[in-house]
C-alpha cells in the first residue's frame, strides 16, 4: 500500500515556509560558490608554482635590516680635504673597480691591411669609450643646415 499516483501527502506536523527554504538554498549556494572559488584559487596557485620556479629568499628567517644604516654626521665638523688626497682616493677607487673587472672577450684581431682599426684598438677600450666624442665637421654642417630656413 501506497497512495495512488505515488504522491505522498504533506506531513501535517511540519509546515514548510517558503522563506525558510529559500534562505537555506541561498546559504547552500553561497557555501558552494566559496568552495568552488577556493578550489579554483588552489588550482591556479598550483599552476603558477609549476610555471614560476624562481623562489628568492628576500628576508630569510624574518631578519629585518636597519632602515637607517648610516649614522648622521651633520653635527660633526667638516673633514678637511686637500686636492692630492682627493685625487689619490679617486685613483684608488678606479684601481679597486678595475680589479673587479674580469671580463676579457675573445675577439678576432684586425687583418693586416686594416691600419686604422689597429690604431683604434691600440688604445684600451675603457679609455677610448670614456672620453667624449669630438664633433665631426659633417655633424656640425648638418646641424647648421637644419637651423637655416630654406629659401
Amino acid at each position: 500500500g501506497g497512495t495512488p499516483g505515488g504522491v505522498r501527502p504533506a506531513s501535517p506536523h511540519r509546515k514548510v515556509h517558503a522563506a525558510e527554504v529559500s534562505e537555506r538554498l541561498y546559504i547552500h549556494g553561497l557555501e558552494h560558490k566559496r568552495h568552488v572559488q577556493t578550489q579554483l584559487r588552489l588550482k591556479l596557485q598550483d599552476e603558477l608554482d609549476k610555471i614560476c620556479t624562481f623562489k628568492p629568499e628576500v628576508n630569510p628567517h624574518g631578519h629585518r635590516r636597519d632602515p637607517t644604516p648610516v649614522k648622521s654626521r651633520y653635527k660633526e665638523p667638516p673633514a678637511r680635504r686637500d686636492s692630492t688626497s682627493v685625487q689619490d682616493s679617486v685613483v684608488a677607487q678606479e684601481q679597486r673597480e678595475l680589479e673587479q673587472c674580469t671580463f676579457q672577450p675573445q675577439v678576432n684581431n684586425p687583418k693586416k691591411d686594416m691600419h686604422v682599426a689597429k690604431l683604434y684598438l691600440a688604445e684600451p677600450a675603457w679609455l677610448r669609450l670614456s672620453r667624449p666624442r669630438p664633433v665631426t665637421p659633417q655633424a656640425s654642417d648638418a646641424s647648421l643646415n637644419a637651423s637655416t630656413p630654406a629659401r
